[in-house]
């Protein structure tokens, strides 16, 4: 990107790679940098934020571009600050994660990786984490369960997390070589339940009792770790929750991506469950 190439208001961060990797290292990562195709991206952590960065300031500037009356809050979200290194100058988080990748960590995956890890070590044995994912064509009715009576009760689980991510559906447009030929995404609700149960329970029996009551998804997918190590949990959760932010990003995107920015910036889309001591009799 060359200075002329800029988006205009943008603050040049300074990024440092922590000397030791913490949690929101690791989660910005797994979960978002390593999205980006390893054939065209070196591992550098450095280099992929600056170009996830660059990208996401992109589209930011032409959502400005079509929205000038909203340019003085669009210039805080340009300017939002990765998450995971040392960034300086400090700039004001934009705190909407279903636009941007950083935020999307620090107000979708810190807050059930925490949730997770409140859940005392004595507590963990004989625990495991799942994760459940389902694609739905988008509706006005979010999938999202009861807090007091869905998955959390059915399996006697110590956490559990739902969440919704309105998202484009993985596609091979943006390989082709014109502009003019790329057709935009299509838009997906993106269901989450991800628990803290017993090791005994199958994964087949929670993947089916929650789609049996959720509806008919286009796509799902499931993954479990014991809960041996907090480092589990981020694989469980970066496994989990990877989506195409470069493809959000796409110039043939831009509709999509005001789509998803005016209709679900407000909405509640994330809903946890936590840890209660009486749980540990009750799951065990």
């Amino acid at each position: 990107m060359t200075d002329s190439d800029k988006p205009k208001a943008t603050i040049e961060h300074k990024l440092v790679k922590p000397v030791r990797p913490s949690d929101w290292h690791l989660l910005s990562t797994y979960a978002v940098l390593a999205t980006l195709p390893d054939r065209q991206h070196p591992q550098s952590v450095i280099y992929r934020t600056k170009v996830m960065q660059s990208q996401v300031r992109f589209q930011m500037y032409r959502w400005i571009s079509e929205n000038p009356e909203k340019a003085y809050s669009g210039t805080y979200e340009l300017n939002c600050p990765p998450t995971g290194l040392l960034v300086r100058p400090k700039t004001k988080f934009c705190n909407n994660p279903v636009v941007c990748p950083w935020c999307f960590v620090r107000r979708r995956l810190v807050p059930i990786y925490e949730a997770i890890k409140a859940v005392p070590v004595a507590a963990r044995k004989g625990s495991k984490i799942v994760a459940v994912r389902a694609a739905y064509s988008p509706t006005e009715q979010l999938p999202f369960f009861r807090n007091d009576r869905g998955p959390h009760q059915w399996h006697g689980s110590l956490v559990t997390a739902q969440t919704v991510t309105p998202f484009p559906a993985v596609d091979d447009e943006d390989l082709k070589e014109k502009e003019e030929d790329k057709v935009p995404s299509r838009l997906d609700h993106v269901f989450h339940v991800v628990q803290v149960v017993p090791e005994s329970l199958m994964l087949p029996s929670i993947v089916d009792g929650i789609l049996k009551r959720a509806g008919h998804p286009l796509s799902t997918s499931a993954v479990e770790l014991p809960y041996t190590s907090l480092t589990n949990v981020i694989r469980v959760l970066s496994g989990t929750y990877t989506f195409p932010w470069l493809q959000l990003c796409a110039k043939r995107n831009l509709e999509l991506f005001s789509q998803i920015k005016a209709g679900y910036s407000e909405q509640r889309l994330l809903r946890i469950n936590t840890f209660k001591k009486e749980k540990i009799s009750e799951h065990h």
